[in-house]
């Protein structure tokens, strides 16, 4: 009877004194703690922000000639508000190509751009544009894409570039093409093979500018050296 009457004031007594007498200051600090500090939290707000909505477009541009034949190639994104006329304005470069010149060309070819309407609904404010600039004509599926400018293209991006593995969009279609092609099926299933047989092939190209780049890349593949 004396016990349980014990154990029952010491958990619930009945002055604070002796509560802290039993906890100690430090633990008694602990437990109020625990229990005040989610209602502080509780009570605070959190600001909140607003994520602006964007209007994102994908562009393919050629090369003009004078920076072509310095190999001067990439991707240029830009990036800018939408004015009360549905265009892009104050446009800036989000992320370089790696040449100042198609950047600047970018810049001048889509400043004041009139925005299609399907890029804006949902209330877009903010504009971002990629623009690939590039050496090879898509039209012909990169037939025409022959080693002189292949090779002119790899040396610039090696040296704008260096220690960095190109990818751009040609290797991504040389890639696609092994899905429809038995010749290239190596190159879907081998990312880092084709990078070896891609580099062998520009090698290669520095013997032979006319020939075009996407053969010499299917013969390789194949485990065959072209004839010269």
């Amino acid at each position: 009877m004396t016990d349980d009457r014990i154990l029952t004031a010491s958990r619930c007594p009945k002055s604070l004194d002796a509560f802290v007498g039993q906890l100690g200051a430090r633990k008694l600090f602990l437990a109020w703690f625990a229990l005040y500090w989610p209602m502080t939290g509780a009570a605070q707000t959190t600001p909140t922000t607003t994520v602006p909505k964007w209007a994102e477009a994908e562009l393919d541009r050629p090369v003009p000639e004078e920076l072509k034949l310095l190999g001067h190639h990439g991707v240029v994104t830009l990036e800018g508000n939408v004015s009360a006329e549905k265009r892009a304005s104050e446009l800036v470069v989000a992320k370089s190509s790696g040449s100042l010149q198609l950047d600047a060309l970018a810049l001048g070819q889509l400043g004041n751009a009139r925005i299609s309407p399907d890029l804006l609904e949902g209330g877009a404010t903010r504009v971002r544009i990629s623009v690939e600039f590039s050496s090879v004509n898509y039209d012909t599926m990169g037939r025409d894409y022959v080693c002189d400018q292949a090779v002119r293209d790899a040396d610039w991006y090696r040296t704008t570039f260096p220690g960095k593995v190109e990818d751009n969009k040609f290797k991504g279609f040389l890639r696609g093409v092994g899905l429809l092609d038995k010749r290239m099926e190596w190159a879907v299933r081998d990312r880092a093979r084709f990078e070896t047989v891609w580099n062998q092939a520009i090698e290669l190209c520095r013997e032979r500018p006319e020939a075009p780049l996407m053969g010499l890349i299917v013969i390789l593949g194949s485990g065959k050296t072209p004839a010269k």
